[in-house]
């Protein structure tokens, strides 16, 4: 796994998925709690100032959805890439983890048994990006001079 493949898939990802909670999600999140431990609040809430007004225009799915599709999409491509060389079930079992966590949350959430409000279109984001993030990291794709690895 290449430095750049890691950069591209699986941190730019976290970032794309933070920047979203971070300058236009609810700040009474855990993730604000620690931006505050270290002292960055003041340049979270600066830059909220900056683009917050711009949330009206973004699309709800980009806003609610494709956080968490971008972690899955992360994991697995991150997971995926380094057990490609592991026995199938292994390789299966390690790159689905990221799908699993996060649709089994939505589910969770149509059930009551985790916090949260269950998302139909939040289950579909994630397991197409947990295709996706499969799809990227396979050898298969290589062949095909995969631009992002």
């Amino acid at each position: 796994m290449t430095r750049r493949y890691v950069a591209i898939n699986c941190v730019l990802p976290l970032v794309i998925g933070g920047m979203i909670y971070l300058l236009w999600r609810s700040d009474d999140m855990l993730m604000f709690k620690c931006a505050d431990a270290i002292g960055l609040s003041p340049v979270i809430y600066a830059g909220r100032g900056s683009v917050g007004a711009f949330s009206e225009w973004i699309p709800d799915i980009i806003l609610f959805s494709l956080p968490d599709a971008v972690w899955v999409y992360s994991g697995t491509a991150f997971f995926s890439r380094l057990w490609h060389d592991a026995p199938r079930i292994v390789h299966i079992g390690w790159s689905s983890i990221f799908a699993v966590l996060a649709i089994g949350s939505e589910i969770g959430q149509l059930a009551g048994l985790v916090p949260g409000t269950f998302d139909v279109m939040d289950a579909w984001l994630c397991a197409v990006a947990a295709i996706c993030g499969n799809l990227v990291a396979s050898k298969r794709f290589d062949a095909i001079h995969n631009p992002l690895v």
